[in-house]
């Protein structure tokens, strides 16, 4: 009677198990998409399982002490996935193979990707959009992808068609999903991607508000680091509000006393990492050089240190530093570093950008931080001026000008004066000469 009443509580389990699965099934069904269409038919076998397992179980009550399997033999048939009992027919449950669900499911998944590849495709071409937009879409999830294009657009006025999907995308997809659609479809450097990282959800949302795709760009990876420059202006990262060199301690405060220049113009205001402040404080680097290698990647700083190698007995630690800085990041990332280090304008901006890669060093030659000016964007655009005529960035044209025509002028003085005494002598000759001779 004790192993009856026991397997009578089993059976009792089993069927509670089997109705909470069942209920688990139908949940999935509502609220998930229909990725989850292969673990509701599972969840469901494993229900009818558990019901097969509870019906046989209750079968065999109404035999004998002599004919019942005992507690132990019916948990191992249940383990192995069959129960046979003595004088009734073998009931056997289908044992599921792991494989074969495996191949099912991916079957599953593999047709209902081409169903949305081929959907996505009948979408951009019925709307004659570009196809970076089904780049785009292809990026979604199924229940993004379809809240999208199942219902019709409406762009029988509409002047950009790719604008109205995104913005459907927009309303649909948060903004991590969206920046990495952006760095998918206008091939975006690393520097970029890690440079989009640090940025707010805010600041990401204006690099997107200009467009998703660069368009017309010879240097997509230059324009976006542009656009990531204008969010750093009007959107400043106010997570750490202490002004900088607040923060820096009294050991800055007297590097930046003995040194003539300015502050760098820094517009966003960040924490000093500590492993900035750490080689700050042992080669006694200039504030504008910390500001420099709080730009770098983990990465790129840990390649910096690498590099630099016994430090003790060098004179211009911040320029060796800077070096090994020019040699490990890339030419955009070191243009962009400029551009935020002096403060420049959207203008000066926006022509050191058009520039061609040969130039762009060119102008960054003398140095990336400009020191002792009054205005740097002024500075920096005299730099370009002198690049684009063929002359070198820091030439100061007016000052050669100047010093010809001094030169000219003093030539055409020391001339006068010979003239003048030629002159001086023919007179004398003229009104002295003949006296003299009659004489």
């Amino acid at each position: 009677m004790t192993d009856i009443a026991l397997m009578s509580g089993l059976a009792n389990v089993l069927r509670e198990a089997s109705a909470a699965l069942g209920r688990l099934g139908g949940r999935v069904a509502i609220e998930t998409d229909g990725n989850s269409r292969g673990d509701k038919a599972d969840i469901q076998e494993a229900a009818l399982a558990l019901e097969q397992v509870a019906d046989t179980i209750d079968s065999g009550r109404g035999f004998n002490s002599a004919k019942v399997p005992s507690l132990s033999e019916k948990l191992a048939a249940i383990a192995r996935g069959k129960l046979s009992l003595a004088s009734e027919p073998r009931v056997e449950l289908r044992p599921r193979s792991r494989s074969s669900s495996t191949s099912s499911r991916l079957s599953r998944v593999s047709e209902r990707s081409g169903v949305d590849e081929e959907a996505i495709q009948a979408f951009v071409a019925t709307y004659d959009l570009d196809p970076w937009v089904g780049e785009a879409l292809a990026m979604l999830s199924p229940s993004q992808r379809s809240s999208v294009i199942k219902t019709p657009l409406k762009v029988e006025h509409a002047r950009n068609r790719n604008g109205v999907v995104m913005s459907r995308v927009k309303t649909v997809t948060p903004v991590e999903r969206r920046i990495q659609i952006f760095t998918k479809v206008n091939e975006l450097g690393e520097g970029v991607i890690d440079r989009l990282s640090t940025l707010t959800p805010e600041q990401c949302e204006a690099v997107m508000d200009s467009g998703m795709k660069i368009q017309r760009a010879s240097n997509p990876s230059g324009v976006a680091m542009s656009r990531i420059s204008e969010a750093l202006r009007n959107l400043p990262d106010e997570r750490h509000s202490e002004p900088f060199e607040s923060r820096l301690g009294d050991r800055y405060r007297k590097v930046r006393s003995r040194s003539r220049r300015r502050t760098p113009k820094t517009q966003e205001v960040a924490e000093i990492p500590q492993d900035v402040k750490h080689l700050m404080q042992e080669l006694g680097l200039e504030v504008w050089c910390g500001e420099v290698l709080r730009r770098l990647t983990l990465w790129q700083r840990q390649a910096v240190v690498r590099e630099l190698g016994n430090m003790h007995d060098v004179r211009n630690p911040t320029g060796v530093v800077i070096s090994r800085i020019k040699q490990i990041v890339t030419p955009d990332e070191l243009l962009q570093i400029f551009i935020e280090l002096n403060g420049l304008d959207q203008d000066v901006e926006a022509k050191l950008w058009e520039l061609t890669p040969e130039q762009r060093i060119e102008v960054l030659a003398p140095g990336i931080y400009v020191q002792n000016v009054r205005n740097t964007s002024t500075a920096v655009r005299s730099r370009i001026g002198n690049v684009l005529e063929g002359r070198k960035a820091m030439t100061r044209a007016r000052a050669e000008e100047g010093r010809s025509s001094h030169r000219q002028s003093r030539h055409t003085l020391r001339s006068r004066s010979r003239r003048r005494a030629l002159s001086a002598w023919t007179h004398w000759q003229w009104t002295h000469w003949p006296r003299a001779k009659g004489s």
